[in-house]
């Protein structure tokens, strides 16, 4: 019981040091790195609709066909955001992180070997929730790794990181497909896995507050 007191003490003294002290460049260098995973989320839920264009062609079908898999892709969104908020309180923030990133990365990979319509509908729906998951777990790391009075102005930066992470989608996409196929779209996306450098364990929670 005492034990539990002195953590969550610690816990309190540590949020009114952050709350009221400066940036550190240890406080930077996670901000960095949580803002990476953001970059991916954006960079990964533009894909489907670069690669539509060139999988008319390929599959000879209408633009409309793939309706139902960007709308799932979406779905998928929505539920990923919700669970993720719920289950980050209860698991920790990094680890919900890390589960989302290897959700979106292993299906966003998996995406590119669909021979179907109604496979890459299910690839998407399940890539989805990594991707939704992973934008609110990442906005709350840097709420509570920033001063008050940086806060807003570091939130800010990090949701910007989802169109910086489609306008590179729109780049890489622009090399890959004249030179390759739309499969190599998806591999590359779904390679993309990052945050596993973020600080863990005992060192995680002595330097800023438990996770």
């Amino acid at each position: 019981m005492q034990q539990h007191r002195k953590e969550e003490d610690i816990s309190v003294n540590l949020s009114q040091i952050i709350d009221h002290g400066f940036i550190t460049p240890y406080q930077l260098i996670i901000i960095i790195f949580v803002s990476f995973p953001v970059i991916v989320d954006g960079f990964s839920s533009q894909l489907m609709g670069y690669a539509v264009p060139t999988l008319m062609q390929e599959w000879a079908v209408v633009r409309n066909v793939f309706i139902p898999a960007v709308t799932a892709g979406f779905a998928g969104m929505v539920f990923g955001g919700i669970a993720s908020g719920f289950l980050a309180d209860r698991l920790g923030r990094k680890k919900m992180l890390l589960i989302n990133l290897f959700i979106f990365g292993t299906a966003t990979f998996i995406t590119g070997t669909a021979n179907s319509i109604n496979e890459i509908t299910f690839y998407r729906f399940v890539t989805g929730p990594g991707i939704g998951g992973a934008m609110p777990v990442c906005a709350t790391i840097v709420a509570e790794f920033t001063p008050s009075r940086y806060r807003a102005f570091f939130m800010t930066g990090t949701m910007v990181c989802t169109p910086l992470g489609g306008m590179i989608a729109g780049y890489i996409t622009g090399y890959l497909l004249p030179r390759f196929n739309w499969e190599t779209l998806f591999f590359t996306g779904g390679l993309r896995r990052l945050s596993s450098w973020l600080p863990s364990g005992l060192s995680f929670r002595k330097h800023l507050i438990t996770c």
